[in-house]
């Protein structure tokens, strides 16, 4: 199938699969919010943050190795990635679990306000927990990045429904019987075992298997160390309203801002599955036509730009009132945090450039683009939040992209891809 067939295609699959995702995380939210009190998904919110930035600062962009790398569909370079994630998932799994005793400390010494979500008494254990979850997960197939590179996502999207209406179904069972955390605790732990044992179930175990190819294992860290010095740059800014706000909230109060940053995150999970997308089929036309890539990006760009544009401008307009529709007073501060974060979307429409330098092999910008953003998000959430306060800090959070943005036009601009009317 032609390029432009298997990329519509691929894409009809990807966000119809995405757009049912959504569905049922609305819905799980819905009916858990009504469940479960606000500060359980405060807690929940830390240490599901804390789990993200731990588990990027070792990510080497093995997807990205897969999709871009002329050894990628090689069996000894699949069980190579394979086992480099496994062990790098081991090495975080032992991270967690000393934070999480690092925590546990603070508070029987009182380091940690007791309202706050870093005072919970359950955050150790449910970093344990997530600890094991994220070395169980590292087990998945690696068949599924092979069918990344190849475009045909139609098994995965199932999976990763399937996986989630198990996950949130658990979470409403055992939340109406125990208004717990065990509720929400529950339900990643089922989503990790589905996704893990359902991609063998799928996919066969002809990928499995552990080797470490020294030619493969340069390649993958030659490509990934900047994709891996960029993350562990970029991750902490990208968490930081979280983790900064777990200290200038009490623990309902981030109950009702994660509703909102939940619903902007769901904004950045669909450019992520986009993105992730798009990377594929650039990457194919530039190890087949190199000639076409600015014509294939501009082509791509004007549909991106609609997909992201259009919602943006929607939740920064009337964020307030779906919040107001869908969720019961607790909730209804998260409205005037739901409209700041989404100028993000709209910003992030300008910046679809990173991909094509990196699919071009240039990882390095990634870097660079991560010690600007850095740097930007301290300064942006300082003066937010010295001159509009919490929603200041918000807002700063949102627009931290624009740091290091230039760095984007010029390279595009030495590559001879920049079209300043398109």
């Amino acid at each position: 199938m032609a390029l432009k067939q298997r990329t519509l295609k691929s894409s009809v699959v990807v966000l119809g699969g995405f757009g049912a995702s959504q569905f049922i995380r609305f819905a799980g939210s819905l009916i858990t919010t009504r469940l479960l009190a606000p500060e359980l998904f405060g807690v929940m919110a830390i240490a599901t943050t804390i789990a993200t930035v731990v588990s990027l600062l070792t990510d080497v962009g093995f997807t990205m190795n897969v999709s871009r790398s002329p050894r990628g569909a090689e069996k000894d370079f699949l069980k190579t990635v394979f086992t480099v994630r496994m062990i790098l998932a081991i090495a975080v799994s032992i991270v967690y679990c000393l934070i999480a005793l690092g925590i546990f400390f603070a508070q029987g010494q009182g380091w940690v306000p007791a309202d706050s979500p870093y005072g919970h008494e359950d955050l150790p254990l449910i970093l344990a927990v997530l600890a094991g979850t994220g070395v169980l997960g590292s087990f998945r197939s690696i068949e599924l990045e092979l069918r990344v590179r190849m475009q045909l996502f139609s098994q995965e999207v199932l999976l990763n429904l399937l996986a989630q209406l198990l996950s949130i179904s658990f979470a409403i069972l055992y939340a109406y019987h125990n208004p717990s955390i065990n509720a929400l605790l529950g339900a990643n732990v089922m989503a990790s075992v589905v996704l893990t044992f359902g991609s063998y179930i799928m996919f066969g175990w002809s990928y499995f298997g552990f080797k470490l190819d020294k030619e493969a294992v340069t390649e993958i860290f030659h490509f990934g160390k900047w994709i891996m010095l960029s993350t562990s740059i970029s991750v902490i800014p990208r968490s930081m309203d979280q983790l900064a706000f777990g200290f200038l909230m009490n623990v309902s109060q981030l109950g009702v801002y994660s509703i909102a940053s939940f619903i902007a995150n769901a904004a950045q999970m669909f450019t992520g599955k986009l993105n992730k997308l798009l990377f594929s089929a650039l990457s194919e036309v530039i190890r087949t036509n190199p000639a076409r890539v600015s014509e294939v990006y501009y082509r791509i760009r004007f549909y991106r730009d609609l997909l992201m544009c259009g919602p943006g401008i929607f939740l920064l307009a009337f964020g307030d009132v779906l919040i107001w529709f869908l969720y019961d007073d607790r909730f209804l501060e998260a409205g005037h945090f739901l409209r700041l974060l989404s100028v993000n979307m709209v910003i992030q429409s300008f910046l679809y450039k990173d991909q094509v330098i990196t699919a071009l092999g240039n990882s390095k910008i990634q870097f660079h683009l991560s010690c600007w953003r850095f740097f930007g998000t301290f300064v942006l959430l300082f003066l937010g939040f010295q001159l509009y306060g919490i929603s200041g800090m918000v807002l700063g959070y949102a627009i931290r992209p624009i740091f290091g943005s230039w760095l984007l036009f010029i390279e595009f601009y030495r590559l001879g891809h920049l079209r300043l009317k398109k």
